[in-house]
């Protein structure tokens, strides 16, 4: 799982600690779609309780999170439904935080 096709926030291995890394999508149309669904492949392997990746989408100009994660996994994939109009995604945004409090 690499390439063109992934995205990472440490592409030379550990992550920096005391930053913040985050992607965020165009907008999407994706009120023709009956039941549009977000599917990822991902893995993780930051600070438990103290680093947080969080998947988020934006809805009427507010964000929305998904799925908070802390610790470390193993590839797995993750869906999710997601509303049949306006948004942001690519996860939504995905954002590393890294020593920060919540």
């Amino acid at each position: 799982y690499a390439g063109s096709s992934s995205i990472t926030d440490s592409p030379n291995g550990k992550y920096i600690s005391n930053s913040y890394n985050s992607l965020t999508s165009k907008y999407l149309d994706l009120s023709l779609l009956t039941e549009p669904v977000l599917s990822i492949l991902h893995k993780y392997d930051i600070e438990k309780n103290h680093d947080f990746g969080d998947i988020q989408i934006e809805r009427n100009g507010k964000w929305k999170s998904l799925l908070l994660e802390t610790g470390k996994k193993e590839w797995h994939r993750t869906s999710f439904i997601l509303p049949s109009e306006k948004i942001r995604i690519s996860p939504g945004r995905y954002e590393v935080t890294i020593n920060s409090m919540l």
